[in-house]
């Protein structure tokens, strides 16, 4: 079975990283951050590296809709042959929206993680 690259934004939710593996095989997580929140990606980063899934920083200047897009078009684009897919739910509100509008322009496929359950978005 093939396995998941994850990219998330780090942010209000990060157990939903864990509900995420769970429901999908995970190989990579890949964290979207910017310096304010690199503490947290940072401590994602050891609790997921626990699971013996490698994980990955991605720093971008600001966390704003520019910088998020342009962080997962060149994730796309670094990540080519591998089976995106984007938690929605790892981030605040307004990285919830960047992330899951980024995923919808790069043809990324999007979940939302509510409680236990796992909410998959289509492609448009």
């Amino acid at each position: 079975m093939e396995k998941n690259v994850i990219i998330a934004p780090v942010g209000e939710d990060l157990d939903s990283l864990f509900i995420g593996i769970k429901n999908f095989p995970t190989e990579k997580i890949i964290l979207i951050t910017d310096d304010k929140a690199k503490p947290l990606a940072l401590k994602a980063k050891d609790d997921v590296e626990k699971f013996k899934i490698q994980v990955t920083i991605k720093e971008v200047k600001n966390m704003n809709v520019e910088d998020i897009f342009e962080a997962i078009a060149n994730i796309k684009q670094f990540e080519d042959n591998k089976k995106l897919m984007i938690n929605s739910s790892a981030g605040n509100k307004f990285t919830s929206c960047a992330v899951t509008c980024a995923g919808y322009v790069n043809g990324i496929k999007s979940f939302f993680v509510i409680g236990d359950d796992v909410v998959v978005l289509p492609i448009l």
